[in-house]
């Protein structure tokens, strides 16, 4: 059900159940779960798995607190002024944040499809829940709740700190990666040294990623919102799909840095594999954008950290 369906049913009040649950799914931008989920595993992977229950517990724990982070932005754009709530979709096309090939979510406090108080509750329960999965099922040490309130910390202050302060690759590499990486180690684990260096390179392509994920918001939220390292390039008429193969190739060099400093095992090189599909998708990022991106985050959130984990079993 698209953000448009959801509006109508409110605006001619058909909103019932499906309505809430599909504006929730919207809400939370499930599909980035996997990114979280797996460079979680990944890290418990590294480590050696001596426990399934308080790897899963990790990766079930960092992704509920990702879907937090997303309800804690949609109405806390809305709560500081930068986004504001409109009337209808033509309005909403002018003041709010783009739509995306891949998510609707900056549109749906905004149309008034849930209140501000649904997207709290939301975030609160989630919240919650990863704080309950966690004491339940991940070792509970010194090092495991700093990083889990490292991600949750992040994951709350991210629409009020991080993207004023123009940090929101900072964000990304500490919250989607690093932390998480780290996280799934330490589940396993008590050397943080060489969970801390495992989260690098899961953390920089987390951050590089979210670079190309704001270039559709140049117009709109660079200026006043959050600054992205690709603006300087965009200034410079960098065409988006060269600076995708430029981010992408930085980070294989340092993903090859790792293995042959032997913190990586040579597994993970598979990801290789994903170069064709990579050098056929980012030129669509100059004519066929919407689906390029689409593409992309099938790549970045999901292919990618699945096929590092794959490496480690390798």
């Amino acid at each position: 059900m698209s953000v448009t369906d959801l509006w109508r049913a409110r605006v001619e009040g058909k909103f019932g159940i499906k309505h809430y649950i599909s504006a929730w799914i919207i809400s939370a931008r499930v599909f980035a779960v996997p990114w979280v989920f797996l460079y979680t595993l990944f890290g418990a992977l590294l480590a050696g798995i001596k426990l399934w229950t308080a790897a899963l517990g990790a990766a079930a724990t960092a992704s509920l607190v990702l879907l937090a982070s997303h309800f804690i932005n949609n109405f806390r754009d809305v709560e500081r002024g930068v986004d504001r709530i409109v009337d209808d979709l033509r309005e909403a096309s002018k003041i709010c944040s783009r739509l995306k090939p891949y998510t609707a979510a900056a549109w749906i406090v905004p149309l008034g499809i849930t209140s501000i108080r649904f997207q709290k509750v939301s975030a609160f329960v989630l919240i919650a829940l990863s704080a309950l999965v966690f004491t339940l099922t991940v070792p509970v040490n010194f090092y495991t709740i700093l990083f889990y309130l490292i991600g949750a910390s992040i994951a709350i202050t991210y629409t009020d700190f991080w993207k004023p302060a123009r940090l929101g690759e900072v964000a990304a590499f500490l919250g989607h990666g690093f932390s998480t990486t780290t996280f799934g180690f330490l589940s396993q684990s008590c050397d943080v040294i060489t969970a801390m260096i495992s989260g690098v390179v899961p953390g920089l392509i987390s951050g590089l990623a979210y670079s190309v994920d704001q270039y559709v918001d140049v117009k709109t939220d660079f200026v006043r919102r959050v600054r992205a390292v690709y603006e300087a390039w965009f200034n410079s008429k960098l065409p988006l799909g060269l600076y995708a193969l430029v981010i992408i190739a930085f980070f294989y060099h340092v993903l090859t840095a790792w293995v042959v400093a032997g913190i990586y095992p040579r597994g993970v090189l598979v990801t290789y594999a994903l170069i064709p599909l990579i050098l056929i998708t980012a030129p669509k990022l100059e004519y066929n954008r919407d689906r390029a991106l689409a593409e992309m985050v099938v790549i970045v959130t999901f292919l990618l950290p699945g096929l590092m984990c794959m490496g480690v079993l390798l």
